[in-house]
């Protein structure tokens, strides 16, 4: 019931900003925001500074989205191959 009323708040919170800034902006905005040039210096910056966060974030979230998948695929060979030894060595070596 929480993950529902916290998905619920979240959709109600973007629908509020998006639709005030709809009205505030109207269509001086691009459909991307990506896409708005920049001509303010302190915005430029902002700008740049904006894109390094992404980009670190990127980098970051990438490993955190692998290891669900690693354990996936090791699941899934654990199926296939069997509970052999030579699944078990190699299982030893990886966790030391």
């Amino acid at each position: 019931l929480l993950t529902f009323v916290s998905a619920i708040f979240v959709v109600v919170f973007y629908l509020l900003v998006g639709v005030f800034g709809y009205l505030h902006f109207g269509n001086a905005v691009k459909e991307t925001i990506i896409r708005q040039p920049v001509t303010n210096p302190t915005a430029q910056f902002a700008y740049a500074f904006g894109q390094l966060v992404m980009g670190i974030v990127l980098i970051l979230s990438y490993p955190l989205l692998c290891d669900p998948c690693r354990g996936t695929v090791e699941g899934a060979l654990t199926l296939i191959i069997g509970d052999s030894a030579a699944w078990k060595a190699g299982a030893a070596v990886r966790s030391k």
